[in-house]
């Protein structure tokens, strides 16, 4: 099977289960709304930031070892895929253990992080213990995912994870309309994410059945100097990304109070959606450009491949964008009602920090696959810190927008300096053609949103004929204006030969 054909099998399963799960998930929060009320809203948005700081995805030890496993994965090196497996399971089970422990301090400091609470916080606490519970049963299984993923067989995760989802997301909705409790909500959430990694560890240990025998001691101690410092670097610069994209509801619930929280989280929840859906889909694309990186060894070659990589990033993110700032007000008034509408900044902002997280997906895997992390740890703790101060300076008088806006600056600041780094260290080249594109490509974002803003300016009702139709002309020019401007450039001319190429095999 082909780079190609192997990431389009991996982007498409991706791409059914989150469209899948985009249904199930407003459907399952309009009835949590309903059934359990806004302050539950609240809180549940507050337990799921605070814990976020914490989950395997946001530590980046799995991000840091899954770069290790290409090579020997593209080699079928059976010997150090299981040596790194097996470093893997025993940091995880250290940091499992870990993680409890600073969950459990974090439970006594919920006052200051919900101080308009109108429950108990003793009852509060035995909630955060569930929340809690279902991210550490995280570390004891999930490193069976990463060799999957990593082995370019995200459709394999992605299809067990759609059918658990169905079922489960399924049954949370008839709990909240039987017996409405916000426990009952909590165990299937945690029953779903168990329940997955156990599924798909079964799988793994069949397919590779050489995870069974022990792993050569002197292959592990090659790897754990290399791999360790890795690590470290790695939670650094993942502790970095939670700062600035995880910490906005706690500095919102703290000086604003965990009502607001909840009103953000319904849009939080549409921006996060398209954000996972299309992250999940890149991540599967990373396997395929690892395993060209490691099997092409010509670093022109390479550096073109990631010029077309960062223009596919823009192009997916100019789209999320346009439709994001456009769309989710009347989408938001649609499943939700006119009452819990933010005002259209805040719509502006979140799609603005929505497309800087895709367009530095190129960055940052290419910081993962080159092994980069030691580069920036100075400017991640700055700019982690200097997020935080304008976010709680500007809290106050701006409200949301100002925490925002911190964001913003900073994403900004994270783009810039790892791509310069990246064509400084890695393909000793200036990266000012690289700055040039970018702007290029921002100001073609700049141009569709004014012309999608007067398509806009046609639908003043809300209603669901005028927001599917609203939301065609959106999409098409969301898509159309780019594809023109950049009709004549080398990474556009790629992706278009590649897609005659795959339709021809098909």
């Amino acid at each position: 099977m082909s780079r190609v054909e192997t990431a389009y099998k991996n982007s498409r399963a991706v791409f059914i289960y989150q469209f899948s799960n985009v249904f199930l998930a407003f459907a399952s929060k309009k009835i949590f709304v309903v059934t359990l009320g806004i302050a539950f809203l609240g809180y549940n948005a507050v337990f799921t930031n605070i814990l976020s700081a914490l989950n395997l995805a946001e530590l980046g030890i799995g991000f840091a070892i899954t770069s290790f496993l290409y090579k020997p994965l593209a080699e079928q090196d059976e010997g150090k895929v299981n040596a790194l497996i097996y470093m893997y399971k025993k940091i995880y089970q250290v940091l499992g253990f870990i993680v409890l422990v600073i969950g459990i301090v974090a439970s006594f400091l919920l006052p200051y992080f919900i101080k308009d609470a109108t429950h108990s916080m003793s009852y509060l606490r035995i909630l955060f213990y569930m929340n809690l519970a279902g991210t550490v049963s995280t570390y004891y299984l999930a490193y069976n995912r990463t060799l999957m993923i990593a082995n370019q067989k995200n459709y394999v995760t992605a299809r067990i994870d759609t059918v658990l989802n169905l079922t489960l997301t399924g049954l949370q909705i008839l709990v909240m309309l039987k017996a409405p409790r916000y426990e009952w909500f909590l165990l299937l959430e945690i029953l779903k994410n168990i329940l997955g990694n156990v599924v798909i560890a079964v799988l793994c240990n069949r397919e590779y059945t050489f995870l069974k025998k022990k792993p050569d001691k002197e292959t592990v101690a090659a790897y754990k100097v290399s791999v360790t410092t890795f690590v470290k670097d790695a939670f650094c610069a993942k502790l970095g990304a939670y700062v600035f994209y995880g910490t906005d509801n706690i500095i919102i619930s703290i000086f604003k109070g965990s009502i607001l929280t909840g009103f953000l989280s319904n849009y939080t929840m549409v921006v996060n959606t398209v954000q996972i859906l299309i992250t999940q889909m890149l991540y599967s694309v990373q396997a395929v450009l690892g395993n060209y990186i490691f099997s092409v060894k010509d670093r022109d070659k390479e550096r073109e491949m990631c010029d077309n990589y960062l223009f596919l990033n823009f192009f997916i993110g100019n789209f999320s964008m346009i439709c994001m700032v456009f769309l989710i007000q009347p989408f938001i008034q649609l499943v939700f009602g006119k009452d819990f509408l933010l005002p259209d900044s805040t719509a502006f902002l979140l799609g603005t920090n929505l497309m800087l997280i895709i367009v530095s997906q190129m960055p940052s895997q290419l910081f993962s696959l080159y092994q980069l992390y030691r580069f920036d740890k100075l400017i991640v703790a700055i700019s982690a810190i200097l997020n935080i101060i304008i976010s709680v300076a500007l809290v106050k008088p701006l409200g949301i927008d100002g925490v925002l806006i911190g964001t913003f600056i900073t994403s900004m600041i994270y783009i810039f300096s790892r791509i310069y780094i990246i064509w400084r260290v890695i393909f000793k080249k200036n990266s000012a053609y690289v700055y040039r594109n970018l702007f290029f490509y921002f100001m073609a974002t700049v141009f569709t949103a004014v012309l999608a803003g007067q398509i806009s300016r046609l639908f003043t009702n809300v209603s669901i004929p005028a927001f599917v139709l609203h939301s065609i002309l959106i999409a098409l020019t969301a898509v159309a204006v780019p594809a023109v401007l950049f009709a004549m450039t080398r990474a556009e001319r790629f992706f278009i030969e590649k897609g005659i190429e795959f339709i021809h095999k098909k």
